[in-house]
């Protein structure tokens, strides 16, 4: 097994997991500001069909083409990267510490999604994880294989519940329609909840964590993040991150990357818009595109960042740096500066913002973690709820003992 300089190796990682942290933002603050329809459907709160050329169209097409989904497919790369860099420092003692690690995690997810916010991605990376565990020694070409078989599925039921919904009688067809068209009484009722009291916004992140984990993970997320994590630990044992494609080699990488992504994406928004984001189209055919060109586009962006990390200020690669090194806290930080501000115990800000004021938000949460996370890294190694993560693993390794 290859093996490089831990310390360059662990670097690299927090760079690009900072980079990540932060592009997420770009996309789950519409999760947090604005109600669950606007995430799939930019048409169905006040931007009209009729203007689909408005500067607020315009910051939604933006954030499709270079952040949806893209971010989130780094992150999961990343996740299966940091487990192949555990199990090639730990050898024969990393399954159990992966396996508590899991555990933990899947701990510190379910609090996050039942309390804090519904849109939890951490229960579903535990659970991924734990999937992988079993493959992280095998070859890179039997990862890359077993990462393309997951990765398809999602595909075909996509395609398959495309075309069973023409079999749908007329009124559940109707009501699906106007769920995706985002009907008035649907939208005020998840704002009173979303602003009313904590019992109301507990009512609101329950729903969210059902339609998570009943709705999306078993059918969608599951099997692109459990192929995604493949990838990851694939492009750690080709020493991608260990530094030993040449630069000109990643660049070359992430351009024909970068050209082909971006073409598959933004022919698939064309389409979405002449099908007038439709919900027969660009809820199943039309989201397609996407689901491909994220990824080549998220392997593109990590390429350009091993490629050019060095000419980067060393201030701003410092800061990246830093927000990755504490990636975990700085993800549930996200939700506590959000939630203060969109929700009832807080500002209650929901759906009161449009696209682009809500850049500014991201903006202004960017700058406070920044602040708070180098504040803190004066006086610590790690961040704190990473500081807990081990403290809780070696723990359970105690009382097993």
């Amino acid at each position: 097994m290859y093996t490089a300089s831990s310390n360059q190796r662990i670097e690299v990682l927090d760079l690009l997991r900072g980079f990540a942290i932060f592009g997420i933002l770009l996309i789950n603050i519409q999760s947090f500001a604005l109600p669950s329809v606007a995430y799939l459907n930019p048409f169905a709160l006040d931007l009209s069909i009729d203007q689909p050329w408005s500067l607020e169209a315009w910051v939604y097409y933006i954030g499709h083409i270079l952040a949806d989904q893209k971010f989130m497919a780094i992150f999961s790369m990343l996740y299966g990267a940091g487990i192949a860099l555990i199990d090639n420092k730990m050898q024969d003692r990393a399954l159990p510490y992966l396996l508590k690690r899991h555990l933990v995690l899947a701990i510190i997810g379910f609090m996050h999604g039942y309390f804090i916010w519904g849109g939890d991605i951490l229960l579903s990376y535990a659970i991924c994880g734990v999937i992988i565990l079993p493959f992280r020694r095998f070859s890179y070409r039997a990862l890359v294989l077993g990462a393309l078989i997951l990765f398809f599925v999602p595909v075909i039921i996509t395609m398959a519940t495309s075309y069973f919904l023409s079999y749908l009688p007329l009124h559940e067809m109707e009501l699906l329609e106007t769920e995706w068209a985002g009907s008035q009484q649907s939208i005020e009722q998840e704002v009173s909840l979303v602003t009313g009291s904590w019992t109301q916004i507990q009512e609101a992140r329950i729903d969210a964590l059902k339609s998570m984990y009943l709705d999306v993970f078993p059918y969608y997320s599951f099997w692109r993040t459990t192929a995604l994590m493949l990838v990851g630990i694939a492009l750690f044992k080709c020493g991608l991150f260990e530094g030993r494609l040449p630069r000109q080699v990643l660049i070359k990488i992430a351009s024909v990357l970068s050209v082909f992504s971006l073409v598959i994406i933004v022919l698939g928004l064309s389409q979405n818009l002449r099908f007038d984001w439709s919900m027969q189209h660009t809820l199943f055919a039309g989201s397609l595109p996407n689901y491909f060109g994220s990824v080549m586009l998220g392997l593109a962006y990590i390429c350009w960042l091993m490629a050019y990390k060095r000419i980067f200020k060393s201030s701003v690669r410092n800061a990246l740096t830093m927000v990755g090194k504490t990636a975990l806290s700085n993800y549930l930080l996200q939700s506590i500066i959000c939630g203060f501000i969109f929700f009832g115990y807080g500002i209650s800000r929901f759906n009161e913002l449009n696209r682009l004021e809500l850049l500014g938000v991201v903006l202004f949460v960017w700058c406070v973690q920044l602040f708070l996370t180098k504040v803190w890294l004066i006086n610590y190694r790690v961040g704190p709820v990473e500081w807990l993560w081990r403290k809780a693993i070696r723990f359970g390794v105690c009382v097993k003992s």
